[in-house]
């Protein structure tokens, strides 16, 4: 027995060594785990809820897990469709820097149940008005709703980190015709799309106005242009730690009304193996 747990604390060193973190598939040219798969992110403590509801706060507290894996944005600048923050299980999973344990429809109605609304949704038969749309920014091809703020906590030997969700990624944008390096400055908005139209991608928070999730950066009409991106790793949590999204929505003024409701949806069915 002491012989295994020897040799098991030696692989797991070498792997650490050879820069072998959790995730679906290896960073880099070589394969650094069997078959080209590294250990799966460690699961949620089983005590722990994978949804809070903080009435007090009034935040919405999501328990997460940083992963790593060889898609669009992790290791260098590039564009994607797929959030950075979303739900395990969904189609699009792999590109998710923080995967969430709960499920896309579980976080929307949180932030329902805090207070949150959507005023301008996009389903299959294009815009959608609820009560509190501005029509002139529906016809321009805006998602619109209530703020939200999103911040990333978790335990260190010190105590409890906190950072601003959008501190974890760095954009390259084109100022009067040259490339620039910058802060990326999103400005998020409760939509609810994703959720209303049952898309299944498990996105949350989209990078830009898209909505296939259901949290979109409203700074530029519908889809476009999505920004170009790149993970921060020497500010973001190694990979495989265990960390709680917070969001924190900031209603706006009246009217207050809610929007359809969806039809429960089921969570994915998680694939270990995937």
């Amino acid at each position: 027995m002491r012989y295994l747990a020897s040799m098991f604390a030696a692989f797991a060193l070498l792997s650490a060594i050879s820069g072998c973190v959790p995730g679906r598939r290896v960073t880099g040219d070589a394969a650094c785990c069997p078959g080209g798969v590294c250990p799966l992110v460690p699961e949620r403590p089983a005590t722990a809820k994978a949804v809070i509801v903080d009435h007090d706060k009034r935040e919405l507290r999501l328990a997460a897990v940083v992963q790593k894996t060889d898609a669009p944005r992790m290791n260098d600048f590039g564009s994607h469709f797929s959030a950075l923050l979303g739900c395990k299980g969904g189609k699009v999973d792999e590109n998710f820097v923080f995967l969430v344990d709960a499920w896309t429809p579980e976080v929307y109605a949180g932030l329902l149940e805090l207070g949150a609304r959507p005023r301008a949704t996009f389903g299959a038969g294009g815009a959608v008005d609820h009560a509190g749309a501005k029509l002139a920014l529906i016809d321009k091809g805006y998602m619109e709703g209530d703020a939200l703020l999103i911040w990333i906590e978790w335990q260190t030997p010190e105590g409890t980190k906190r950072r601003a969700y959008q501190d974890f990624f760095v954009e390259k944008a084109v100022v009067d015709g040259k490339e620039v390096i910058k802060p990326w400055t999103p400005h998020f908005v409760l939509h609810g799309s994703g959720v209303l139209n049952d898309t299944r991608t498990g996105c949350i928070a989209c990078t830009h106005d898209c909505p296939g999730g259901i949290i979109a950066n409203n700074q530029y009409p519908l889809k476009q242009p999505i920004p170009v991106l790149k993970a921060n790793w020497e500010l973001l949590p190694p990979p495989g730690t265990r960390v709680t999204v917070v969001l924190r929505p900031v209603p706006s003024a009246p009217p207050r009304m809610q929007g359809p409701l969806p039809e429960a949806s089921p969570p994915p069915k998680i694939d270990a193996a995937k």
